[in-house]
């Protein structure tokens, strides 16, 4: 019985540890008509994937502070008269927790505007070592425990 115990408290111990490995991106918007800069500041490192869009707004540069040379992919299209620019950043940029980032948008406005989109990815956590030594320190200290209570009942 008391074996069946401890194999069920180590497997509630492993899906523990494995639920922080789950990680969901977050994602938001912002548009304007005119050279705006938008702030961000994330609470863990992570990707930053951007797309910034003009509808009769001729995009002239996107800048992100703290990145120079970014590579940027550009598609021009008319529709129905309407001049659409798209730039999207290609890769995404590694962000660092806790500081501020300046998104700047700049260009021409023709009687439009533009909207961005963003994704942000945060890094999986890397469990400490000192993490890994308690864990096996406390299995350690389970298992003599339960061989301890074993060698005790035999004496009996």
């Amino acid at each position: 019985m008391m074996f069946l115990k401890t194999v069920a408290a180590a497997a509630a111990l492993l899906v523990c540890v494995g639920a922080n490995a789950a990680v969901s991106p977050a994602t938001g918007t912002f548009a304007g008509g005119a050279d705006n800069t938008f702030s961000y500041v994330f609470g863990s490192d992570g990707t930053f994937d951007l797309t910034v869009t003009g509808f009769n707004f001729d995009i002239s540069n996107v800048t992100i502070s703290g990145f120079g040379g970014l590579s940027w992919s550009t598609v021009d299209t008319t529709v129905s008269g309407f001049t659409i620019e798209t730039w999207t950043l290609n890769p995404g940029v590694a962000m660092t927790a806790s500081t501020m980032y300046d998104v700047s948008v700049t260009g021409t406005n023709s009687g439009g505007a533009y909207a961005g989109s963003h994704t942000f990815t945060a890094a999986a956590p890397v469990p400490e070592p000192e993490s890994y030594a308690m864990l096996l320190a406390g299995l350690g200290a389970l298992g003599f425990m339960g061989r301890r209570r074993g060698s005790k009942a035999a004496k009996a």
